[in-house]
């Protein structure tokens, strides 16, 4: 499921043939290209994340259109606890694996502080966690939870 979430999942096709078959009928896209266009749509538009859930039966893929429309529909409690600009920030450490402050203090153009304060809110709304090496050390990293 977190393959999905981030859109690294790779395609896997039961039926080769019948695959084939409808690609070249241009029934379906051709295999492997649906990650992809999500993330690059997602890019191109400056959209957040699809949410990805999965409700027993069905895999359901939502489209948020603004970052606020995150705090609707996902299924993580602590999301609506995060103003818009820790939002934005916790989508991009959603798409990076794992950032370090600086790295996410960098990107954002943030001073340390601030910085720092975004990611602790993040930590206290049960959003990231640390990757377990001491705060001190520069290896220390802040890694978004999964429900996996």
């Amino acid at each position: 499921m977190a393959a999905l979430k981030n859109f690294s999942a790779t395609s896997f096709s039961r039926n080769k043939k019948l695959t084939f078959i409808f690609n070249e009928m241009a029934y379906m896209e051709e295999s492997a290209l649906g990650m992809d266009t999500f993330k690059s749509i997602r890019e191109k538009y400056d959209l957040p994340l699809p949410v990805v859930d999965y409700d027993g039966l069905n895999i359901v893929v939502t489209f948020p259109r603004t970052t606020e429309a995150i705090k609707d529909i996902s299924s993580k409690k602590g999301v609506e606890d995060l103003n818009e600009e820790e939002l934005i920030g916790y989508e991009w450490i959603k798409t990076q694996g794992d950032i370090s402050k600086l790295e996410y203090a960098k990107h954002f153009d943030f001073r340390d502080k601030k910085a720092q304060r975004h990611l602790v809110n993040m930590k206290k709304a049960d959003l990231v966690t640390d990757n377990g090496k001491p705060a001190t050390s520069r290896n220390y990293r802040y890694v978004v939870i999964t429900d996996d």
